[in-house]
């Protein structure tokens, strides 16, 4: 009898949904077996260092010059580099609180890469599967491609 493989279940959170504009503020992923029964989770928040309204930002639904919230790590910080987030993942970041949550995470984004794939070695071999897995293996494809290959 054939190896069943268990489901790698992966939701990433960015702030656009346009890969090539903005950034993965979070990665989650729960493995379960076929009968969807959870083998392990995993989930973590990249830390932004400050949030900064600024205006003439572009919503990408609509790209009109907004007023706008953008995030910064601390590398960019000093840097001055302003990284766009859309109005949607504005709104519903503060209404479901990651807005918070990625204020006070202490994780880099390079950080949360790297548990990513050390969690994804430790577990049988998985296939792929969420809501919209495309979506999700885009933006690892981008930002991650070391997690998208795992």
């Amino acid at each position: 009898m054939a190896l069943v493989p268990n489901i790698a279940w992966t939701d990433t959170e960015t702030t656009d949904l346009d890969e090539n504009k903005g950034k993965i503020t979070e990665i989650a992923i729960v493995v379960t077996r076929q009968d969807l029964s959870i083998v392990s989770t995993f989930n973590r928040v990249v830390h932004f260092d400050k949030f900064d309204f600024v205006e003439g930002v572009y919503d990408s639904f609509q790209e009109n010059p907004i007023n706008a919230l953008c995030l910064f790590t601390k590398e960019e910080v000093k840097k001055g580099v302003k990284n766009h987030i859309s109005k949607w993942s504005l709104e519903n970041f503060t209404r479901n609180g990651l807005l918070e949550e990625m204020h006070s995470s202490t994780y880099t984004f390079e950080q949360v890469v790297e548990d990513a794939i050390e969690f994804m070695r430790s577990m049988p071999n998985c296939l792929l599967g969420g809501f919209s897995p495309h979506f999700d293996r885009a933006w690892l494809r981008k930002h991650a491609p070391k997690l998208e290959r795992c």
